[in-house]
């Protein structure tokens, strides 16, 4: 079935509890979302499930228990050293970002 985006984000799982269901796995992360909310399309969830819970997707893109940890950093991607201007990254000379919305359509786990 080829859903629309906007299709896409209103059937997106918002909640772990849902989400571990339609993946059939066992989990502890519902304590993560407290913290850091969860929002995965349920196209990506479907290629999470195919991959298996050790494949590259569902650690980029599942929570872990292990993000509670106070061992993180606040920028780990290190882009607060290349804001040009509000919304504009420019991290390699070629190249810029641009990003006009915090909007995302996934959140992921980094």
């Amino acid at each position: 079935m080829n859903l629309s985006w906007k299709s896409d984000f209103q059937a997106a799982f918002k909640n772990s509890n849902d989400l571990f269901k339609f993946l059939e796995w066992d989990t502890d992360s519902h304590l993560v979302e407290n913290k850091f909310p969860l929002f995965i399309p349920l196209r990506l969830a479907k290629k999470i499930k195919a991959q298996g819970k050790f494949g590259i997707l569902a650690k980029e893109f599942l929570p872990d228990i292990k993000e509670l940890s106070e061992m993180g950093m606040d920028d780990p991607i290190g882009d607060k050293e290349h804001y040009k201007a509000p919304q504009l990254i420019h991290r390699y000379s070629s190249r810029a970002l641009f990003t006009p919305t915090s909007i995302c359509p996934v959140h992921c786990r980094y």
